[in-house]
């Protein structure tokens, strides 16, 4: 088996990745925004809990910025009470062309604990500005999407996705980073999956599967 045997798990937002990295950012978009106005070297930390989204900002071993969001959107991850994602930015030159190098962008858990709920922790160093501010949205949504489907398909559906059910939860995160591309770039679910696949952030080996999946929910 390849898919979840209920379809209408690809088609309910409360157990889409997109649409939880979606709701916590609405929440500190214009606070992220004021960020990149107010400092042009320094680094931005956000955190995401259960009920709480916080950011902070430093520049030059200073505090510059701190905010706290109660989270007021229902999503099925909200229902877990250890997980969180962590992103830590460190923002260079903001007047420099727009660029963006990731470290890190993965989800953590110890295997031997299933109880464990994990971190997503994502990590990069950019030149990002005002100017390039949906450049930089576009590629943070689409990496943190992807781990995040992972730890849903963990943490909700309880499946073994270092193990066993690993096809199945990698069908599913690739899904959604092409769900996800289709509307940060506006452009048909299959357009984003071929783009994906040339970008190599989708294996082309999973091509004909996940046309398969959007034939089959549409």
């Amino acid at each position: 088996m390849f898919f979840h045997e209920d379809l209408n798990i690809y088609k309910n937002k409360n157990f889409r990745s997109y649409d939880f990295v979606n709701s916590f950012w609405n929440l500190l978009e214009s606070d992220f925004l004021c960020a990149l106005g107010m400092i042009n070297t320094g680094n931005i930390t956000i955190v995401v809990e259960p009920d709480t989204v916080y950011l902070t900002v430093t520049s030059n071993y200073q505090h510059v910025l701190h905010s706290k969001h109660d989270i007021n959107f229902k999503h099925s991850l909200c229902l877990c009470d250890d997980f969180s994602v962590e992103i830590d930015l460190q923002i260079i030159n903001t007047t420099k062309n727009f660029l963006i190098d990731i470290e890190k962008c993965k989800l953590y858990f110890q295997k031997n604990k299933f109880n464990d709920e994990g971190i997503v922790e994502f990590s990069a160093v950019t030149s990002a500005n005002i100017v390039d501010y949906k450049k930089f949205k576009n590629e943070l949504f689409i990496n943190l999407t992807k781990e995040i489907q992972f730890a849903i398909n963990r943490n909700i559906f309880t499946l073994d996705i270092s193990g066993n059910d690993f096809i199945i939860a990698e069908i599913d995160a690739d899904f959604e980073i092409s769900r996800a591309y289709s509307f940060l770039y506006n452009t048909t679910h299959k357009e984003a999956i071929y783009k994906l696949i040339s970008e190599d952030l989708i294996f082309k080996q999973n091509k004909d599967l996940l046309i398969e999946l959007v034939d089959s929910i549409i």
